[in-house]
């Protein structure tokens, strides 16, 4: 009965310290969600891509580097307007503070992909890959999962 109640008390233990055990910072604490790819018409060699990319860690990440296996180029961008004409400006490297959020939707900031490696349809799903670095040299990477979806011209997207 007595070795019973040491296993217990140890179980109890080992539970109460994993319990208060500060988070460390992995991709967990970088959150991806309502990704998706504008579905373009046949033969187009250029899509956009959005999601909300949410911090969640007391430290700031750098999105440094994009990737698909599925495109031949990955950037991210930001839209202006500046004399009375829309810009587009690559933004990488892009700082992501901590406990912050980074919304992508059209009109706005997206993502550029350049030449797919094959035709894509509604329903589609495509891996993204991003690479994130913190000031104190961590490095972050995170892999989503996007699917085409076939959206008005010009109609913002909410899920």
């Amino acid at each position: 009965m007595r070795s019973l109640i040491l296993l217990s008390c140890g179980i109890l233990l080992w539970a109460c310290s994993a319990e208060t055990e500060k988070p460390r910072t992995n991709a967990s604490s970088l959150v991806v969600s309502d990704a998706w790819i504008r579905q373009a018409p046949p033969g187009a060699r250029v899509l956009a891509a959005y999601f909300t990319l949410r911090n969640n860690s007391a430290q700031d990440w750098e999105l440094r580097h994009l990737d698909s296996p599925s495109f031949e180029r990955v950037e991210l961008h930001g839209v202006s307007f500046q004399d009375g004409m829309m810009r587009m400006k690559a933004l990488l490297p892009l700082r992501l503070a901590a406990d912050s959020e980074l919304r992508l939707a059209p009109g706005g900031t997206h993502l550029m992909l350049t030449a797919p490696s094959q035709a894509l349809a509604a329903g589609d799903t495509i891996t993204l890959n991003l690479r994130f670095a913190s000031a104190s040299g961590q490095e972050n990477n995170l892999s989503l999962e996007a699917t085409v979806q076939d959206a008005p011209h010009g109609a913002m997207h909410e899920q």
